[in-house]
């Protein structure tokens, strides 16, 4: 029932119960009626039945007593999801994150291309996300956070600070993307709300891309500024030299022909930089 479940999903856990489903060789359960739960979980009906599979608050709002999953994944340090049928519980699975190698070396670059706050929004638990949040070292973090909390996160950003960039991948992240001065969705296999939702869709999910994007973001606008420049002083340079009997139409043409060459020339510079 949860791999047909999370069949229907992009969910990185979705991802990881699939993945250990197949481990198990189980064939994931027909799924009818799927409906997403932003911030909680997913339901469907299975065999006529209807279940749902999400976090422990979804399990609270059905009625479940959660407070001893609650207490087990705080002192395990990991995520619980819950399986049920209505205000039955079925099953649970508990997750650990694996933090990427290159995640600290990504924050650590940011920081260097100026990067004034760098924070850390996500639904998971507060003690993996604070234990993710101070071995990446970002500025601030906050856990447990539903689609409505990560767009309040942004409006606040955007009043402290001149830009917001919002990094996501899931269907919980689609409203905060939008809020941001620029949206980034992470990796091709991410939420289609995500991804049509952003400005940017970067086709990996490998974080360390984000220092990259932004160094080549800004290599792109001095090139842009250096040709506007370029292109408009010799235009100012030959209309002055025609004005006063120095030149003749045809050097403006040719002139005018040679700044579209060199203008062309210098943005193709932007082909040989490397995406490392």
């Amino acid at each position: 029932m949860a791999a047909g479940l999370q069949n229907h999903s992009t969910h990185p856990i979705a991802k990881a119960i699939l993945n250990y489903a197949k481990q198990q060789q189980v064939d994931p359960a027909e799924v009818a009626h799927v409906e997403e739960i932003p911030g909680r979980g997913i339901s469907g009906q299975v065999d006529g039945l209807k279940v749902w599979l999400g976090s422990t608050r979804l399990a609270a709002e059905q009625g479940i007593d959660v407070t001893h999953l609650e207490d087990g994944a705080a002192k395990s340090g990991t995520n619980v999801v819950v399986l049920g049928q209505g205000n039955q519980l079925l099953a649970t699975f508990q997750l650990q994150d694996e933090l990427r190698d290159t995640a600290t070396h990504a924050v650590e670059s940011l920081h260097r291309l100026g990067v004034a706050q760098v924070e850390l929004i996500s639904g998971d638990r507060t003690n993996v996300v604070k234990d993710v949040a101070e071995q990446v070292g970002v500025d601030a973090w906050k856990a447990e956070q539903l689609p409505e909390d990560k767009i309040g996160a942004v409006l606040r950003l955007r009043h402290d600070y001149k830009l917001v960039a919002m990094v996501g991948d899931g269907i919980n992240d689609g409203p905060a993307l939008a809020a941001a001065d620029v949206g980034i969705a992470m990796g091709a296999m991410g939420s289609d709300t995500a991804i049509e939702t952003a400005d940017v869709a970067l086709m990996s999910d490998e974080i360390e891309k984000l220092p990259w994007l932004i160094a080549h973001g800004r290599r792109t606008l001095s090139l842009i500024r250096q040709n506007i420049f370029a292109a408009l002083a010799i235009k100012v340079i030959f209309i002055a030299l025609t004005i006063i009997g120095y030149s003749n139409l045809w050097l403006a043409i040719l002139a005018d022909t040679g700044v579209s060459l060199a203008v062309i020339a210098n943005s193709l510079r932007l082909l040989r930089t490397k995406t490392s």
